[in-house]
Parts: structure tokens; C-alpha cells; sequence
């Protein structure tokens, strides 16, 4: 952990931006393996917008460094964010910690396998599913499930390297299915579609557009979005997935002000925007020679609505 010589302490709420991305129709199709189905739903257009930036103190960015988490069903929703070896839970958004595991990842995995990072997380039916990986050598990508309540270890998985040749950045649920998705970070041509109770890979989807620097992924809408630190352009970036064809569009370009992006999540029907909502991760530098050098960095959250109309 750093030293920290100060503590920024600003908390939430500008309105700073507004921008718009048109989404293009998915095609009916139909995808069907032994253990899930996947159906596309009606074409749509999405327009998303900019709405407000929540940023962090320091030491809460310490904690929110690497993944976001919340019920996407759910208004009242508590929000869980991950950093390299943490979870925390807190009341919202931008609410108060309620539970902390400081040292998230198992004894068991930093004595075996060197394990010392921890990804993008997600949240479904009162479980933190934890992406956690060896950064040295790549070679035991395993998902540990939490309690969302006591964030104790309720169970682990250890995934292929075979599938997961450069770690694993990300897990994401989809309950419709029972299925996991996540891919490796970098060169990704395809996602890995996993059982949801025994994490066995039953799939992959292969996708249009190869993808680097993948950071975090959710599922909304039964599209699939992934946030990445660079593409062909070297921009940080939002896509979408269309997790029937494969096809991918850029869907956002992020500021390119910021440090990295990292993981985001969904809200359906959010009390305080009267819309669906996706919030992205990022990481900025803290204008100071003293934190730079100690690589002090604060965390934000971008709040974008989208547009039913």
C-alpha cells in the first residue's frame, strides 16, 4: 500500500459532458449449445449520455482502483468495488463502506500460484464473483465467489491459462443464461462463455473486431459491453457486443484525460436519473509531483443515461 503524504478529499457531482452514440440494429438470430440458448432481441438504438462524474478522495480510491459492481435490477442497489487485493461494499454509488476485505485474495492462492491481482467483479443473487490472477506468469486464472453480505470466500474455480492466456481481467454474469462470460486482455477475438456453476467452458464467441487492453465487461439488454484501455485508434473506449453475431461497434470514446478506464455496471430504472444508467470506472493522476512519484492516483465514476426515447 502507499504512503500517502496528503488525502484529496472531493466527493461527487458534476454535470461535465453530453455526447450521444448510435448504436446499430442487431440481426434475428438464433445461438444454441447443450447447456444455453441465445435469442437477439428486436433492433434498437441506444443513445447514451454523459451525465455526471462522481470523483473520490484518495484513500477511498485506494479501494476503487480495478472493478464496480451492483444489482442492475435493483434502484436501492449497495455497490461493491474491487482494487488489486480488495473488495469493499458501500451503501451506493457514492455512499459510505459498509464491509471491507482488505486481503480479498485466498492464502491458499498467494502461496500456491503467487496469485496478486484482482480484476473487474460482478454481483448476482447475493454473490461477488472475484476474477483473481497470478500477473507474473499468467498460468492460474481462477473466480472465487463472495458473500455480498460478509465478502467471506464462499467458493473457488480455477479456469484453463489455455482459454485465458493473459490473465483474467474481468467476470460477468449472465443469470439468463447461467453463463459467465469473460477473455483474456489483450489480441481478445473472442469471449469465453463459461457454465455458471461449475465454470466450465461450454463456448466462445467469436467477435468481428479484435479488441486489447480489456478492462472490465457487463452484460445489459442482452448485449454485452466491455470497457478497454486501447484499440486501433489508442483511445480509452466503451463497446458492445452482439453476443449472437459477434459483431462489435465502438459505442463511446472516453475523455482522454484519464489515466485508465476500468470496470462498469448497470442500473435499470435509476431513482435519481428516471432511466437506465451505466457508470464506467476510471483512474486519473493527481496534478502533483509528490503523487506522481508515489503513483497516487484517484478514481471516478462516469455516469452516463441513456435515451428511451
Amino acid at each position: 500500500m502507499y504512503t500517502f503524504l496528503f488525502i484529496l478529499s472531493i466527493v461527487s457531482c458534476a454535470t461535465i459532458a453530453t455526447f450521444s452514440s448510435t448504436v446499430a440494429a442487431s440481426t434475428t438470430a438464433i445461438k444454441t449449445t447443450a447447456a444455453y440458448t441465445i435469442t437477439s432481441t428486436t433492433a434498437t438504438s441506444e443513445k447514451w449520455y454523459l451525465k455526471n462524474t462522481t470523483i473520490f478522495s484518495v484513500d477511498e480510491s485506494n479501494l476503487r482502483r480495478q472493478g464496480i459492481a451492483n444489482d442492475i435490477a435493483s434502484e436501492d442497489s449497495y455497490f461493491f468495488y474491487s482494487s488489486f487485493h480488495s473488495i469493499v461494499k458501500t451503501e451506493s454509488l457514492n455512499g459510505i463502506d459498509l464491509n471491507l476485505n482488505y486481503d480479498a485474495i485466498p492464502s491458499k492462492l498467494k502461496l500456491l500460484y503467487n496469485s496478486d491481482h484482482i480484476g473487474c467483479i460482478d454481483y448476482y443473487n447475493h454473490v461477488i464473483y472475484v476474477p483473481i490472477e497470478d500477473s507474473d506468469d499468467y498460468m492460474s486464472p481462477y473466480v472465487v465467489l463472495f458473500n455480498s453480505t460478509d465478502l467471506t470466500v464462499m467458493n473457488m474455480f480455477l479456469l484453463s491459462a489455455n482459454d485465458q492466456m493473459d490473465g483474467i481481467p474481468y467476470i460477468t454474469i449472465h443469470p439468463e443464461r447461467n453463463v459467465a462470460y469473460t477473455s483474456q486482455f489483450d489480441d481478445v477475438s473472442r469471449i469465453n462463455v463459461y457454465d455458471l456453476d461449475t465454470f466450465t467452458l461450454i463456448d466462445y464467441i467469436k467477435i468481428n473486431t479484435i479488441i486489447n487492453g480489456i478492462q472490465g465487461g457487463k452484460v445489459y439488454n442482452h448485449h454485452f459491453y466491455l470497457t478497454a484501455d486501447s484499440d486501433i485508434d489508442n483511445n480509452f473506449a466503451i463497446y458492445q457486443v452482439n453476443l449472437v453475431s459477434g459483431d462489435v461497434i465502438k459505442l463511446i470514446d472516453l475523455p482522454d484525460d484519464i489515466r485508465e478506464v476500468e470496470g462498469l455496471s448497470f442500473t435499470i430504472n435509476d431513482n435519481n436519473y428516471k432511466t437506465d444508467i451505466m457508470n464506467v470506472l476510471a483512474i486519473r493522476d493527481i496534478d502533483n509531483d509528490v503523487a506522481n512519484k508515489l503513483k497516487i492516483r484517484i478514481a471516478e465514476v462516469l455516469t452516463y443515461v441513456i435515451d428511451k426515447k
